[in-house]
Parts: C-alpha cells; sequence; structure tokens
C-alpha cells in the first residue's frame, strides 16, 4: 500500500511541474502553458489544462520570464522597435539624423537649420566609410540637376534681350504703323512663351535636385540607425 502511494506522490509532482509558466511583466499574473515558439516578437503556447485546445498567442514585451518544465528560466527584455525614417519625419532619437525642414532645400542637423551644401557635406564624409555608390550617384544627380536649373533660369533673361532686339527689329522693318503692332506682338508672344518654358523647366529641375537631395538624406538616417 505505502508503495501505491508512493508512486501516486511521484505521479502527480511530476505532472505538477511538467510544465512551463509564463510571469506577465509588472505583474503577478502567471500562465501555466506548454510553450510552442518564442519569436522575436510574440510567444505562441497551449493552455496547460487545455493541450488538445487552440493556440494562444502573447506579445513577447508582456512577459517578463518563463520557468521551462525542466527548471530552466529565460528572461527578456522590452524589445523596443526602431523608429522609421521617412522625409517628412525627424528622428529625435538620433543625434545624428537629418530632418528635411519642408520641401525648400532646408534641413535639420543637431537642431540647426542647415542648407543642401552643408548636408552633402557631412553624407560624403560618412560615406567614406560606408561607400555606399546609390547616396553617391544621388547627390551626383542632385548637384547635376541644381546646375541645371540655374543655366536654364538664368537663359531667359537671354529670352528676354532677343525678344526686345526682336520687337525693335519687326517695328523698323516694317512698312506701316499697322504692320509694325503685329509683327511686334507676334515677336513679344513668342518671347514670353519662351520665358515661360525656361522657368517651367528650371523649376521642374529644382524639384528633381530636392527629390535627390532627400532621398540622399533618407538612406543616410537609415544607416545611421543601423551603425
Amino acid at each position: 500500500m505505502k508503495t501505491h502511494y508512493l508512486i501516486l506522490f511521484v505521479f502527480f509532482s511530476f505532472g505538477a511541474f511538467a510544465q512551463d509558466t509564463l510571469y506577465k511583466r509588472n505583474s503577478t499574473d502567471i500562465i501555466v502553458a506548454k510553450v510552442i515558439e518564442i519569436s522575436t516578437i510574440e510567444i505562441k503556447y497551449k493552455r496547460f489544462d487545455l493541450l488538445d485546445g487552440p493556440m494562444f498567442v502573447i506579445d513577447k514585451n508582456q512577459i517578463e520570464k518563463i520557468k521551462f518544465m525542466v527548471g530552466s528560466v529565460e528572461y527578456f527584455n522590452v524589445n523596443v522597435p526602431k523608429p522609421i525614417i521617412n522625409n517628412n519625419q525627424f528622428v529625435n532619437s538620433n543625434s545624428e539624423a537629418i530632418e528635411p525642414y519642408g520641401n525648400r532645400g532646408i534641413y535639420l542637423y543637431k537642431e540647426k537649420k542647415t542648407g543642401v551644401k552643408d548636408v552633402f557635406d557631412l553624407i560624403e564624409y560618412k560615406n567614406i566609410k560606408w561607400k555606399s555608390r546609390e547616396i553617391s550617384t544621388l547627390i551626383y544627380e542632385s548637384k547635376k540637376q541644381k546646375r541645371n536649373q540655374y543655366l536654364i533660369g538664368f537663359s531667359s533673361i537671354g529670352v528676354g534681350i532677343f525678344t526686345l532686339v526682336g520687337i525693335s527689329a519687326a517695328s523698323s522693318n516694317s512698312y506701316n504703323y499697322q504692320n509694325s503692332v503685329s509683327n511686334s506682338l507676334g515677336v513679344f508672344a513668342l518671347g514670353t512663351l519662351g520665358v515661360i518654358a525656361t522657368q517651367v523647366i528650371s523649376y521642374n529641375c529644382k524639384l528633381s535636385h530636392l527629390k535627390f537631395a532627400n532621398k540622399a538624406v533618407d538612406i543616410y538616417n537609415k544607416n545611421i540607425l543601423n551603425q
């Protein structure tokens, strides 16, 4: 009879400890379960009193530790996800990050406003270590579009001068006043269209310049976070 009691005692003792225990963070609550899987963000388990039942999933950050049935204990730290950076978001958690300040070629670096040139100097200095061809290409394209912006923009001055010269020539070579006015208006219209066209192209170059610059800043910020 004593032998039977001993066997029953061993059996129930093993049943009592052959389980995993999940301890919740900042709480006295525990979960008696059989842990199935532990990933980087969650823990999958089955309730110990319902092993044939459904699978339960809990956020890993909610669990402070797990005491496994074999006696070992595993502790978990709170997993804080890295902040996401885009062209309109500044990550205050990293003092080396660059924040696009609107879409005017102005940026914030260490809470100070700075221009594209200084930002590129900083990125190119960091890129000596990173050796990112994508960053180098984006900066090159941005600088090229800026050159085109000024070249085409200032060319409108030449278009304006040629328009005035053309109006003067049309007036002097006309046979009568009506013909003079008609020719002058025609030259003026063509000159105006030329000036507008150069300004539109120049503005599009500016947008491309800023687009490439913002992409370079975006990659820079991602590299800074991953250091």
